[in-house]
This record gives C-alpha cells, sequence and structure tokens, in this order.
C-alpha cells in the first residue's frame, strides 16, 4: 500500500473517491507547504531531497471515526484516544504529524524522529477545510 502510495499520491485515487459520492463520510484534507528545514538532512541545500522528505502538497485521508489515518508517509491505523483527539498520525518510518490545529486553523506540523539522532525543526503545512470522501487504504 505504502509503495502505491508513494507512487501516484492520493490524488488519483482520491479523485475516483470524490466520483462514488454519497457513501462519502472520511475527511480528506489537502494541504500546502508553507516550512521546512533541511537541518539534519544529509544533502543539505538540495530541495529535491527536501521536497522527497516534505512534498509541496500533502493529502491526508481520517476516517469518519478517526480509527485510522493514511497520508504519503503511510497509514496509522488502530489509533489511540489522544491521537483521535488531537489528530495525531505517527507512521512506523519515524513521520509523525501533529494535526491539533487540523480542524480550526488548518496547520499541522510533521516531525521525522530516527533513533540517536536529533529531531530537526518541524515542517509547517497549511490544510484546506476538508471534503468528504469514501476512500479507504486497503486492508
Amino acid at each position: 500500500m505504502n509503495k502505491f502510495l508513494n507512487r501516484i499520491g492520493l490524488s488519483a485515487v482520491m479523485s475516483l473517491a470524490f466520483a462514488q459520492g454519497t457513501l462519502a463520510a472520511n475527511d480528506f484534507f489537502r494541504c500546502d507547504r508553507t516550512f521546512a528545514s533541511d537541518q539534519g538532512l544529509v544533502k543539505r541545500g538540495d530541495p529535491a531531497v527536501l521536497n522527497q522528505m516534505y512534498p509541496l502538497e500533502l493529502k491526508i485521508v481520517i476516517a469518519e471515526n478517526r480509527s485510522w489515518a493514511a497520508s504519503y508517509y503511510g497509514v496509522h491505523r488502530n489509533r489511540g484516544k489522544n491521537f483521535k483527539k488531537n489528530d495525531i498520525i505517527v507512521m512506523k518510518n519515524g513521520f509523525q504529524i501533529y494535526g491539533k490545529e487540523l480542524r480550526t486553523t488548518g496547520e499541522i506540523m510533521i516531525t521525522f524522529n530516527q533513533a540517536g539522532k536529533k529531531t530537526g525543526r518541524p515542517a509547517r503545512y497549511q490544510c484546506d477545510k476538508p471534503k468528504k470522501t469514501s476512500w479507504k487504504p486497503d486492508d
């Protein structure tokens, strides 16, 4: 699934989901990057590396009951109560999306944590109001 998301992103999948319409209940957010630092990256000053870590446009889908969330970084399933309440998405690959303000101001922050390394400054994104979609990740 993650390889699929990384290759084509959620955009192609989303267009199919929006076409289905009536059963749409999950929240789809489209976000634009407003800040990202290359601090801590091996190739500092290389925009391609920075854009791979923190894409210019990010798409997030959160289940109607908030039990799962999907993005460019993967899928977080079986989210805990605090994660659901604050729209926190934690991926096994080290990326964490902090969306406490996602549903009010539309702002999210993304960090990358790797064992034994200092965490760099979080990337910031500004997200549009959510749209309803019936898209969901494969089981």
